[in-house]
């Protein structure tokens, strides 16, 4: 056996020094520093002040009055269960980090789960919007069927009179339908705005029915302007009152929403009292 650094003294009252950091018979059960910078096979070791460090008990057991042949005998093993205990931390230390990586993958999915039941919510808060709006829709659409067929007649009117485009003057009764359907498409914007706002700051029911007679008044305004320019002027009448009606509606539909929003005043629970 190696002989130590410092020899055993038989004087009672001489304290032993600390063992040395190795076994001298079994240097490769060199017990690694266990701290927060430490690395055991290439494995960061965790700290933990709250366990006693055995190498602690070895010098103290080794600091006794017995032989060197004991000393080494309790040293072995003690080196051995301090490496186990080493190897016991490193293995809680990899399951704790297996337990976070499936934390994250478990928080991934509630994030994609919560954002697709959030979409969901969204695309039925848009259907539901999309069947309460109906009304306002059809009318759009008939609308746009009119103009449409309007276009076909104008069409057609060229073809009789052979007038090729893009010629826009010829005989009178080409004129005043070509002028008939292309005042439609000069007041078609102004008529969808008002009848899409009156119907969703005023009231749906009342602005399609607005917006009914609207159409109704344009196909006499077309009919009485391709037989003569003095037969346009009464669906023209009707026409500009029924665009009126329309903004009087929308011009209340917003001044009452905005009241509603940032002065919190309720207009229309208002004159409901009052009628």
């Amino acid at each position: 056996m190696i002989d130590a650094s410092v020899s055993l003294r038989h004087n009672s009252t001489h304290r032993l020094p600390s063992p040395p950091l190795f076994h001298p018979r079994c240097p490769w059960l060199v017990p690694p520093q266990v701290t927060g910078d430490s690395k055991l096979f290439g494995v960061r070791v965790p700290p933990s002040s709250s366990s006693p460090s055995l190498l602690s008990i070895i010098g103290t057991l080794c600091s006794s009055r017995r032989s060197r042949a004991a000393s080494d005998s309790l040293l072995l093993p003690l080196l051995v269960a301090e490496r186990f205990w080493i190897w016991h931390r490193i293995s809680k230390t990899q399951d704790l980090s297996n337990m976070a990586e499936d934390k994250v993958l478990l928080a991934a999915v509630s994030v994609l789960s919560a954002c697709q039941l959030d979409r969901i919510s969204k695309t039925q808060d848009l259907s539901n919007m999309a069947e309460d709006k109906v009304l306002l829709a059809a009318v759009s659409v008939l609308s746009a069927c009119q103009l449409a067929l309007y276009a076909v007649l104008v069409g057609k009117s060229r073809m009789k009179h052979k007038v090729i485009p893009p010629a826009v003057t010829g005989p009178p009764e080409f004129e005043r339908t070509l002028r008939a359907q292309q005042n439609y498409v000069e007041f078609m914007p102004i008529f969808l705005v008002l009848l899409w706002t009156a119907g969703l700051y005023f009231h749906q029911e009342t602005a399609a029915v607005f917006g009914l007679l609207y159409i109704i008044a344009r196909h006499i305004y077309f009919r009485g302007y391709t037989g003569s320019v003095q037969g346009r002027v009464p669906g023209f009448l009707m026409c500009l009152a029924l665009l009126f009606l329309l903004l009087f509606m929308a011009a209340v539909g917003i001044t009452g929403s905005l009241l509603k929003k940032y002065l919190d005043l309720n207009i229309f629970k208002k004159m409901h009292k009052m009628i």
